[in-house]
């Protein structure tokens, strides 16, 4: 008889160390799913608000993380083309072509100027165009970011006739301006 007293005392500490590991196990694969179907844009199960068995748990968070996985490739893909390729590219510091473009939003033109930090950029010079076609300047935002300098301009036009052309003719104007810089 002494000899199922040390076993019958040992299983009680098995079985409560194997029932606290699964509580454990299911509140993990609980907080998991709950991460997952609160970023996951596919959303909810397919279940409704019965429970989803814990294969299926752990089949989307498999999903989930496969997909962040291929979001990271394609991220570190574009970045690396845009860094061949775009702004940042081999061209070297100073020899990004100049970006001009202008917004007609009302009575409001926005007129945004890109180009590369080794260059100068000439805001005088940009902004005495603008004065010179009847534009009041009425906000000027600089930035700069890695090797490219955003100038943002924001200019009232009034009642004045602004065409397309007008718009073409200022954007002309400008191109000459920043390309007067490199």
């Amino acid at each position: 008889m002494e000899g199922r007293s040390p076993s019958s005392s040992s299983r009680p500490d098995r079985k409560t160390m194997e029932k606290k590991r699964r509580n454990q196990m299911k509140a993990l694969i609980s907080d998991l799913n709950a991460i997952v179907q609160r970023h996951n844009s596919s959303g909810q199960s397919s279940a409704g608000n019965g429970a989803v068995p814990v294969p299926d748990q752990i089949e989307g968070a498999t999903r989930y993380i496969k997909k962040l996985q291929n979001r990271i490739e394609r991220l570190k893909e574009k970045k690396q083309s845009l860094v061949m390729h775009g702004d940042l590219g081999k061209r070297g510091r100073g020899s990004m072509v100049p970006k001009v473009e202008i917004q007609r939003m009302g009575t409001s033109l926005e007129v945004t100027l890109i180009s590369s930090s080794g260059s100068k950029l000439m805001l005088k010079e940009t902004l005495g165009v603008l004065e010179e076609e009847g534009a009041e300047i009425s906000n000027a935002t600089y930035s700069s970011a890695w090797e490219t300098i955003l100038l943002s301009i924001h200019c009232e036009v009034g009642d004045m006739e602004f065409t397309s052309f007008t718009c073409d003719r200022i954007s002309e104007r400008l191109r000459q301006v920043v390309s007067l810089q490199n």
